[in-house]
């Protein structure tokens, strides 16, 4: 993989720009072509053609739909003036099946988003459109909290459950952390007894899958996953987390947990099926 091709959600918010601003950062060290797309929500009574012409029921008004396309296509513009060389698309649907559709059709390696994060009772009622995006998404999301503009990745964090096996190839953990120059640390969070020597020869088997020649292995004893992380990072140096979805049976939400708590840039992977 010689080049990222890279997608940003954007509602038109802070948290766009802040993608965008980390696949600036990592443009520095690979080609990357970078893409903005809004997701312009519909109901399933109206239909879009390829020219975005619109077809409804007549529950909801072809005017208005009209008029907030003619909205998003003016800061669509404004965007690609904002951002010279970035495209910017408008899609149609439900938010996030609108975005996982297009990043589909356009064969993108990279989802990166800008998220707010959130806790407490708003985290258990709702959740939030990033935490959906990292559970459904079969293309890895990268999200970040904040501008990372000037973020140095030095160290990588690959959080794994090395209980089991993971040796098959992520091409994109190899990509970055060669064009990075980064450190690769592998960690895993032991939520039982664990054979150190088991683990470690998983963990051999997932460098040589993806062609780390140089890496670190850790290993933390903790019942919970974020709160394994959390203490790792207190006592080492961590610029970005790498991680799989749902690797934890007992906790199948940790990355989510950590998405929306940690301000470190984290990637986000579906585990491919094998």
């Amino acid at each position: 993989m010689s080049s990222i091709k890279i997608l940003i959600p954007t509602d038109f918010s802070v948290q766009g720009e802040y993608a965008y601003l980390m696949a600036q950062n990592l443009s520095k060290h690979i080609d990357c072509e970078a893409h903005f797309v809004h997701t312009m929500s519909i109901p399933d009574t109206v239909s879009v053609d390829t020219d975005g012409r619109f077809t409804t029921c007549g529950e909801i008004s072809v005017s208005y739909l009209q008029q907030q396309q003619q909205i998003a296509l003016r800061q669509l513009q404004q965007l690609e003036q904002t951002y010279p060389g970035v495209k910017a698309h408008l899609a149609y649907g439900k938010t996030i099946d609108g975005t996982l559709d297009f990043a589909a059709k356009g064969s993108f390696d990279l989802i990166v988003v800008g998220t707010k994060g959130a806790s407490g009772v708003k985290e258990m009622l709702s959740g939030s459109l990033t935490q959906v995006l990292v559970r459904r998404s079969p293309i890895p999301v990268l999200t970040v909290m904040c501008d990372r503009s000037e973020l140095e990745v030095n160290d990588m964090l690959v959080v794994l459950d090395f209980d089991r096996p993971h040796n098959y190839a992520l091409p994109l953990l190899s990509t970055l952390s060669s064009a990075l120059g980064a450190a690769v640390h592998l960690l895993h969070i032991a939520q039982r007894h664990t054979q150190v020597d088991v683990a470690r020869g998983y963990m051999d088997e997932f460098a040589m899958a993806n062609g780390l020649a140089e890496y670190h292995t850790h290993f933390v004893q903790d019942s919970d996953v974020e709160r394994g992380v959390f203490a790792f990072q207190e006592s080492h140096a961590v610029d970005m987390i790498y991680m799989e979805h749902s690797i934890w049976h007992n906790r199948p939400d940790a990355s989510e947990r950590l998405v929306n708590h940690m301000y470190k840039p984290i990637m986000v992977v579906n585990p491919p099926v094998v």
